[in-house]
């Protein structure tokens, strides 16, 4: 609920509609004063200069470390968002936005960096069927991971329940350090959070959005649909940080 308030086309909206009710208020300038705020603040979030800002000001916290330099550990941890699960008219696993999570656990695994792999996510569309966890694992298996290697709890909401139920495999098991696979924009939040859970985890961040390009640079003033939504993510993150703390989740 509170990540949809926080949208930025959310805000934008609720702008719009107080100067509606402003100027039917006969509150002319204040309504003026308001549609400004909503136009400017919109173009702004929908240029490329500011969603390369904030989603570069999430990344840069852990840098993508190559697999041969990333320690040994005793799993592997995929949080989910990568892979969304079989529901009609798919007929298995939709690989979406951050599967990039997924093949990089893959491949620490294929590198003998820890002999088992947790996946997270629970069934996003019904009560029924294929959670994201078991989607996550099915995936891999594909990659060449066998299934006796992989743990697939389907119930976690959020963050925050994926470092508690790990939490809880980690003391069953009777396991150390973990490696943490996430997309960099996520990274210090999972990360925050694990450790408050008491989860030894190494950051192994992938999904990097924020590349050095020719054309990264062209252009940055003009508004886009692509810009927005990294903006709108980005502010999520952050967001949800602030949410976190005021829970007492993260210190």
């Amino acid at each position: 609920m509170l990540q949809h308030l926080a949208h930025p086309l959310t805000l934008t909206l609720a702008l719009l509609a107080l100067a509606i009710v402003l100027l039917f208020f006969r509150r002319r300038w204040t309504a003026i004063f308001l549609l400004l705020i909503a136009l400017v603040g919109t173009w702004l979030l929908a240029t490329p200069f500011v969603a390369q800002k904030l989603m570069y000001s999430l990344e840069r916290q852990y840098k993508p470390t190559a697999i041969d330099r990333i320690p040994d550990a005793d799993a592997i941890v995929v949080l989910g968002g990568g892979v969304s699960p079989q529901a009609p008219p798919r007929i298995g696993p939709n690989l979406g936005h951050g599967a990039d999570r997924i093949w990089f656990g893959a491949q620490l695994y294929a590198a003998g960096k820890a002999p088992l792999i947790i996946t997270t996510g629970m069934r996003p569309y019904t009560d029924q069927g294929q959670t994201a966890a078991a989607a996550g694992a099915e995936v891999l298996q594909a990659f060449g991971v066998p299934a006796d290697a992989i743990i697939a709890p389907g119930r976690s909401l959020r963050t925050y329940t994926d470092a508690q139920i790990v939490g809880e495999i980690v003391e069953r098991e009777e396991l150390g350090r973990v490696l943490l696979i996430t997309s960099a924009l996520h990274m210090p939040r999972a990360m925050a959070t694990f450790r408050s859970a008491q989860v030894r985890a190494f950051p192994a961040p992938t999904d990097f959005e924020v590349v050095e390009s020719p054309e990264a640079g062209t252009h940055p003033w003009l508004p886009g649909s692509e810009a927005f939504w990294q903006t709108s993510r980005a502010l999520h993150e952050y967001v949800g940080m602030a949410w976190y703390r005021w829970k007492g989740w993260i210190h």
